[in-house]
């Protein structure tokens, strides 16, 4: 899957933040045990952070 911010596009984009986008490419990459500093080091907000975890979970 491929994932970008896209604005006012058709119903099957969802519109995503640059945090959101680094934290999903984050947690798709860094190991587990790793994943909250690299967060942390990266400036990703907990909210951003939460929104990943679900969206990895949905998709």
């Amino acid at each position: 899957m491929t994932i970008f911010p896209r604005s006012n596009g058709a119903p099957e984009f969802i519109d995503l933040t640059q945090g959101q986008i680094k934290a999903i490419q984050l947690m798709k990459q860094v190991p587990i045990n790793k994943l909250n500093n690299a967060l942390k080091g990266a400036g990703i907000s907990t909210s951003d952070a939460n929104f990943a975890r679900e969206f990895i979970k949905k998709y």
